[in-house]
């Protein structure tokens, strides 16, 4: 008898289980039995493993036949039976019994489709272990109990996420109110003395604040729109190829009025070859207006910050120094979260919603890559985005 096992030891950790996971992130085990084998091999490896729910038969080394150890015992429980099989082979018994076909699904399915699927299968097979295929041949079984706490966690993880949107939706109605009445109470009072004013010179006074007003307004509700979608676990990244240079300098030049007003400078500090990657090129543009953004709006006039962009292996990284106000420890704390305060604030009177940074660490996390911050109060901020060169579909 040649037998083949491979059993992983553990359960898989749920905090490994996600909304998304599929069958081959769970607890897989690979016990196999030659066509050939006598079947009382069969029956000792049951006997004595009673964790072993099914073992699959193999037949010039390729899948063949799933020997359900519930259906096995069922069949063995008449003495007839025993008497009559278990002197013969493995092949003998699978062709006369065991003709109900396994349920057999590919590695990539869903936890919660799997478990739609093992549910539905018959009463007589409804213990039975799963089988799942590998594109280069390998089988693997799933035990039905491991997938059906797998679908109970991802149940349990999908009435947090709801919680949470709610919660969200929330936060934002009130963070509305809060924030955007301040810039929509300004436009409609300087709108209401131009009609009464008659001077050139003050009409363009109260036209430019008006004109602030809108651009805060403006920036409220396209980080809450961007923060909805970016929360969403179905978003779909558009990958292409793209210098990334070329798109640090084009955010820096669309910045350039706030970077006049406030008479700092922006320095790119780039290497002078192409940094070609493969991202969704808008939402890599979002991370990066958001961290100068910030550099800007929380640094002082006559400040400078500076980009930095490198390559290593097959990672690209960004770096922006600025000579801002800095962040306490308790700063860094919470500086990715959702609506966060922090005790830096803007120099010139600009708006900020609390939700740039959070963003920011959204995209790069769906990129797989990673940013990071360093501070100290009084001297100034670095942020460090890392992404990886090539985008992997996973």
């Amino acid at each position: 008898m040649e037998l083949f096992v491979n059993m992983d030891e553990s359960m898989v950790d749920n905090n490994s289980i996600g909304l998304a996971s599929t069958v081959e992130d769970l607890e897989l085990t690979s016990i196999a039995i030659d066509f050939t084998d006598n079947l009382i091999d069969v029956y000792r490896l049951f006997d004595n493993n009673s964790s072993i729910t099914g073992i699959i038969v193999l037949k010039n080394q390729k899948y063949f036949k799933l020997l359900s150890r519930n259906r096995f015992f069922n069949s063995m429980s008449n003495q007839f039976m025993y008497d009559l099989y278990l002197k013969r082979s493995v092949g003998f018994y699978v062709l006369d019994q065991a003709k109900e076909e396994a349920l057999e699904i590919p590695r990539y399915t869903t936890v919660l489709e799997a478990a739609n699927l093992a549910l539905k299968r018959p009463k007589s097979q409804l213990k039975d272990p799963l089988v799942i295929l590998y594109e280069n041949g390998e089988v693997k079984l799933l035990d039905i109990y491991h997938l059906l706490l797998a679908q109970i966690h991802v149940h349990t993880l999908t009435l947090e996420s709801l919680k949470k949107a709610n919660e969200f939706k929330s936060e934002v109605l009130g963070m509305i109110a809060h924030d955007l009445r301040t810039p929509i109470g300004s436009i409609i009072g300087f709108s209401e003395e131009l009609k009464d004013i008659n001077n050139d010179d003050q009409s363009l006074e109260f036209l430019k604040y008006i004109n602030t007003s809108a651009k805060q307004i403006n920036e409220m509700v396209s980080e809450l729109l961007s923060s909805v979608v970016n929360d969403s676990t179905q978003i779909e990244l558009n990958v292409i190829a793209f210098n990334l240079n070329e798109l640090i300098e084009a955010v820096v030049f669309s910045l350039n009025r706030n970077i006049i007003a406030k008479e700092q400078k922006i320095v790119v500090n780039a290497l002078s070859e192409p940094i070609e990657i493969e991202a969704d090129k808008i939402k890599i543009k979002e991370v990066i207006e958001n961290l100068l953004t910030n550099a800007v709006k929380y640094s002082g006039f006559g400040c400078t910050t500076v980009v930095e962009t490198t390559e290593k292996d097959s990672n690209v990284f960004i770096k922006v120094i600025d000579e801002g106000q800095g962040l306490s420890a308790n700063d860094l704390k919470k500086i990715f979260g959702k609506f966060q305060r922090l005790s830096a604030k803007p120099t010139n009177g600009e708006s900020s919603t609390g939700l740039g940074l959070y963003l920011a660490k959204q995209i790069t996390e769906r990129h797989f890559g990673t940013i990071s911050v360093t501070s100290k109060v009084g001297v100034g901020t670095t942020f460090i985005v890392s992404l990886p060169k090539y985008y992997k579909q996973l």
